[in-house]
């Protein structure tokens, strides 16, 4: 018999023992306590659920940090700032990055929801389904664009990914904890709506809640007492619709990530236009500069003090508007600063990677940048191309302003390093470049087949261009940088890495293209390809033209004659160097980079730095025999048995200069001796060398 049947009866006999009516008797039911068993199994039980969602939350934190390795990886190699140059809309790059992403993301979702329902998870099945699904939908939602923005941070895509990583799952624990161990209501409460702006806590608890809630919905709604029961607890919650907004329902979490997606992905377009790290900050320290120091004269300046004459001239030009149609590129006081460091209200001192240069590039011009690394020409070509910003100044390419129209302008760019998607074939690579410049989508195969040929890849172009040679992937940088036939080429240091015979393949070809009416800017450290490509060229140091012209201007500006190059037949012995208070003048010697005479322009080469022979007889007569033939004879260079000095132009000509010689070789002990016209790098060296 139950107990309420047995108290029933037991409430009959009363009243009729006693005859009155109002007697009654209570009876309090204890259950009996749980078996080991059963304890161990319902703590099992609860343990299972939490662990699925701790591994579920491990699993999609391990997926999401993923989608930011290659985002780094096309940042790394410039592949990137590649696509915007070549006009790729930020906006379009994201959002086509985005979806590809997020459909990949969603594989692993609909297999989890699968595996949920198969397996009869209790806590996910039923109408708690459509909640994990939503949950981890969104999470992938938010954290894909959050991820993105967080990129921007990075430089190593493998830190990054472990970055992430710990982040997301590391985070999502300890907030839950926090639940859990926080025992006061409403600051629980408090704490959970404020962390639900971390995704991975958002999914972390929205799992648990919908687990907790359908034990908890189980046992309340068995029948009305114990549903009266639950109603009236302050301590048990739960809702009918897992969905809901209210505790522990999720749709506050669906609420918030639907929020943080949006957002996050805002952030990743802001800081890939430079917004905050640019545009404000820069507003920022230049407010501060105001303050301290004078304005800046509203026009720049005609002439600098010390400036070379042609390089005035060329300002000159581009300050006052002398420029035509035919000008492809118009660059005007152009300026970067680095290493700006701010100390409370102070300005620290700046380098100046570029120093206020103008130039002007008209149609069917190579023009070079020569100078040492650190010289200012990879962010010359940086500034010029969009990857960061200038500090002053600007420059109008193809009648786009670079500040303000940079994604209008059709300019062909082969960089420094490949920036080359080493997954994709060279065939495939020049067919995106070829669809991003605009060529109709029936002219691009046409197009693509045309620079194949004409960079001579045709046997490589159906090969991953990862596996291509270092010639090779020189040879296909410059075939994306030509596709589409965009009016200037930016080439920087194009025939790096490439034998001679393949570099004298490609001189032809940017021959071929300047005669089509294009022009191109290149940086080189090869003396010879300025030579052989150049109509202009520039010399740039710490950031500045320090002369600028054509190949026999400069050489005829600078070169000072020809250039002496003489061998001994005996081997010199050691070199031998004097002691510093033995030093004794041997020769006057004029920069080779200046006729004035000017003392500023003027070096004294010791015996100190020069080698010499033990004896000194055989060099000694050399030396003497030059300066007597040739008195105005500059040494440049003396080494084992070698020597080249440097003839003046004025009064000689080549045939006295080698009548000289050949009739003295055979005295002096020469055996090999060669003069020729002053070369661009000696001219170059004149410059090369910190003042």
């Amino acid at each position: 018999m139950s107990a309420a049947a047995l108290n029933a009866f037991h409430n009959v006999w009363l009243r009729q023992a006693t005859n009155n009516s109002n007697l009654r008797l209570t009876i309090n039911n204890h259950p009996l306590p749980r078996t080991v068993d059963a304890e161990v199994d319902a703590t099992q039980q609860n343990f299972n659920g939490f662990a699925i969602g701790t591994m579920v939350v491990f699993g999609f934190s391990f997926l999401i940090s993923t989608f930011v390795l290659f985002p780094i990886n096309e940042k790394e190699i410039k592949a990137k700032h590649l696509q915007f140059v070549s006009g790729v809309d930020v906006t379009s790059f994201w959002i086509s990055t985005y979806a590809w992403d997020l459909l990949n993301a969603l594989v692993p979702v609909v297999l989890s929801v699968i595996l949920f329902a198969a397996f009869q998870v209790e806590g996910y099945t039923g109408d708690g389904l459509a909640g994990v699904f939503l949950l981890l939908l969104l999470t992938c939602w938010c954290t894909i664009p959050m991820v993105y923005a967080v990129s921007f941070l990075f430089s190593n895509s493998l830190v990054a990914f472990a970055v992430i990583f710990f982040f997301l799952f590391i985070t999502s624990q300890v907030f839950l904890l926090i639940q859990f161990f926080v025992t006061d209501q409403s600051t629980k409460d408090a704490l959970h709506y404020l962390t639900l702006f971390d995704p991975s806590y958002a999914l972390s608890i929205g799992l648990n809640d919908l687990y907790l809630n359908n034990i908890v919905r189980g046992t309340c709604t068995q029948n009305n007492v114990t549903r009266a029961a639950c109603r009236m607890s302050d301590t048990i919650r739960y809702v009918d619709n897992p969905l809901s907004i209210d505790r522990p329902g999720v749709g506050v979490n669906l609420i918030y990530m639907t929020l943080e997606g949006v957002l996050f992905f805002a952030l990743t377009l802001l800081l890939e236009n430079g917004f905050f790290f640019a545009e404000v900050r820069g507003m920022f320290v230049k407010y501060i500069q105001r303050r301290k120091t004078r304005p800046e004269a509203a026009d720049e300046p005609l002439l600098l003090h010390g400036e070379d004459e042609d390089v005035a001239a060329e300002r000159k030009k581009v300050v006052l508007g002398a420029t035509t149609k035919e000008d492809t590129v118009i660059i005007k006081n152009l300026v970067k600063e680095y290493h700006r460091s701010l100390d409370g209200c102070t300005v620290r001192a700046a380098k100046l990677a570029v120093n206020g240069i103008s130039l002007i590039v008209p149609q069917n011009e190579c023009f070079g940048l020569l100078g040492v690394n650190g010289a200012g020409k990879t962010t010359t070509f940086s500034i010029l191309t969009g990857d960061i910003a200038p500090t002053t100044g600007t420059a109008v390419i193809a009648g786009y302003d670079i500040r303000t129209d940079l994604r209008k302008q059709r300019i062909g760019y082969c960089p420094q390093f490949d920036a080359l998607i080493e997954r994709m074939t060279g065939r495939e690579l020049l067919t995106m470049f070829a669809r991003l410049r605009g060529i109709p989508e029936s002219l691009i195969s046409q197009a693509v087949e045309a620079e194949v040929a004409r960079l001579d890849l045709s046997k490589h172009a159906s090969k991953q261009c990862g596996k291509y040679s270092g010639g090779n992937k020189r040879k296909l940088s410059t075939a994306i940088a030509l596709v589409g036939n965009p009016p200037i080429v930016f080439l920087d240091e194009p025939t790096t890495g490439m034998d001679p015979g393949t570099r004298r393949y490609l001189w032809d070809v940017l021959t071929g293209v300047t005669r089509e009416g294009r022009s191109i800017i290149l940086t080189s450290h090869s003396m010879e390809e300025c030579e052989a490509l150049c109509t202009r060229l520039a010399i740039m140091v710490n950031g500045q033209f320090k002369c600028l012209g054509s190949i026999q201007h400069l050489k005829n500006k600078y070169g000072s004659g020809y250039s002496l190059q003489a061998k001994l037949g005996q081997k010199m012995p050691t070199p031998k160097t004097y002691p510093t208070d033995q030093e004794e003048t041997v020769f006057s010697v004029a920069n080779p980079a200046t006729e004035d005479g000017n003392p500023d322009h003027q070096s004294t080469l010791k015996r100190s730095a020069v080698e010499e022979s033990h004896d000194g007889e055989d060099i000694s007569s050399l030396h003497m025999f030059i300066k007597e033939s040739f008195p105005e004879a500059i040494l440049l260079e003396e080494h084992q048995g070698s020597v080249t000095y440097q003839l003046p132009s004025a009064g000689l000509t080549w045939s006295s200069v080698f009548r000289q010689l050949e009739a003295n070789k055979d005295r002096l002990g020469i055996i090999d001796y060669s003069v020729s016209q002053t070369t661009l790098e000696q001219v170059s060296m004149c410059y090369a060398a910190p003042s």
